[in-house]
């Protein structure tokens, strides 16, 4: 790579104490097949060796912003958007691993289609203790727009963003999000850009028991407060309005592990919640892909609850709003 040309991505990789995976982290972007990057490292005030490992690589594309103090990954990630000068912005995290064809991908995917603003890739997960997997996610815009009802629909630390949509729309991860800011931005993102995935598993996502959402789901009221907030938006967004009771309802359906942990529904509302939703986003535009997402959680809590004639009717369900969406 010639050092005079311009960067036409900006890799953004927020650091706090992450010592221990950091160096593959960053040699893994460094090793791209791609080149004309600029990565932005900001250390948010490590307290561990994190900022000396940072500093022993010599690589002219690195640019390092330290916070004095700890700000979090918020305030990190904010200003590390600030500073990049990129057409494209990659998130990356100092603990996963980049697969060598990962931004060159990403990018010639973002090119051919312009109408895109936010795409993710699929992913490996892995970590110890845990079963490695591989999640290939949906790559279907209007899918994805909702899809969005329930949970994030990329993963973070995959994504790649068109950094003139959010300069241009004023998005930035926002504080009243905090733990589950990536969701509040996508969701924001959504009312002036479309958001899809590449199909090709291009990031090893490592699992932590330390990890930020796993620490954040154990206080079951602050994750609320926050998915509500992030609810609320989606659902103006499209002309609906839900009480402080159906938020509650609607945070503990979207996520298995809540549903199963939890019994403050019955049945019947749960049911009755979800005839409303449906009998709702059938008069939308699109609402087929409404009616798969609704129909793909209703067969997954079925079957957390093994009422097997659920199970049957919503998996039929499922399957005929899938083959629907497919077709044009």
């Amino acid at each position: 790579m010639e050092s005079n040309l311009k960067p036409f991505v900006s890799v953004l990789m927020s650091v706090y104490n992450a010592e221990k995976y950091l160096k593959d982290a960053i040699q893994s972007v460094l090793t791209q097949t791609y080149e004309n990057f600029e990565f932005i490292i900001v250390d948010d005030g490590s307290e561990d060796n994190s900022l000396s490992i940072i500093n022993q690589i010599k690589d002219e594309r690195i640019r390092l912003i330290v916070n004095e103090k700890n700000k979090g990954l918020i305030y990190s990630l904010n200003k590390g958007l600030e500073a990049a000068v990129g057409k494209y912005v990659i998130r990356m995290d100092a603990d996963d691993i980049c697969d060598r064809e990962r931004f060159g991908t990403q990018i010639s995917y973002m090119e051919n289609h312009p109408e895109i603003g936010i795409s993710g890739t699929a992913y490996q997960s892995f970590g110890e203790g845990f079963v490695s997997q591989t999640r290939v996610l949906e790559s279907d815009p209007l899918q994805n727009q909702a899809n969005l009802m329930f949970f994030p629909v990329l993963a973070h630390p995959s994504v790649i963003m068109r950094k003139s949509v959010l300069d241009e729309n004023n998005l930035r991860y926002r504080e009243e999000f905090k733990n589950a800011e990536d969701y509040g931005l996508w969701v924001e993102a959504s009312n002036f850009t479309k958001i899809s995935n590449v199909k090709k598993k291009l990031l090893n996502y490592r699992i932590l028991d330390k990890s930020i959402t796993r620490q954040a789901n154990k206080d079951f009221n602050s994750r609320f407060n926050i998915h509500k907030k992030i609810y609320q938006l989606y659902f103006e967004r499209i002309g609906l309005h839900l009480s402080e009771q159906e938020l509650l309802l609607h945070f503990i359906i979207s996520d298995n592990n809540r549903f199963r942990d939890n019994d403050r529904f019955s049945s019947k509302q749960i049911d009755s919640y979800f005839k409303k939703l449906n009998q709702f986003v059938g008069k939308l535009p699109h609402s087929k892909y409404y009616q798969q997402a609704l129909s793909k959680r209703k067969l997954s809590l079925a079957i957390i609850k093994k009422r097997k004639t659920q199970v049957f009717l919503n998996a039929i369900s499922y399957f005929y709003f899938t083959i629907l969406s497919r077709l044009l």
